[in-house]
């Protein structure tokens, strides 16, 4: 019974840090934590814990702002033809609704002044 009562070890720093480096390096569209976690070769619920203990993060959170973030830098790039629909679809947003609420959340404006900025 002692066995149960132990508490499972966290994830080291380092796994951590090859978790958002994965989450950074990861530029070929949408990626899920469970993606994230089967990378570092540790379980969802020790990803989970690591960041809220190393980053004061949740996983989900530090790559929704990661896929945000790159939507933000595709419509601001000048080459890009996409429509914004289509930009945040490729990022992993199908909800219009909850996208630009959660754009507006973070950069303080809609998707469209951003690509107005281009």
């Amino acid at each position: 019974s002692s066995w149960f009562e132990q508490k499972a070890a966290a994830p080291a720093p380092w796994q951590i840090r090859r978790a958002i480096a994965f989450i950074d390096g990861h530029n070929s569209g949408p990626l899920t934590v469970q993606d994230v976690a089967e990378a570092v070769g540790i379980g969802l619920r020790s990803l989970q814990e690591g960041f809220r203990r190393h980053k004061r993060i949740s996983p989900h959170d530090y790559l929704k702002l990661a896929r945000l973030n790159r939507v933000r830098a595709e419509l601001l790039d000048p080459e890009s033809s996409r429509s914004i629909e289509a930009v945040a679809r490729h990022w992993g947003f199908v909800n219009r609704g909850h996208f630009a609420l959660e754009y507006r959340q973070a950069f303080g404006e809609q998707p469209s002044q951003t690509r107005r900025k281009r």
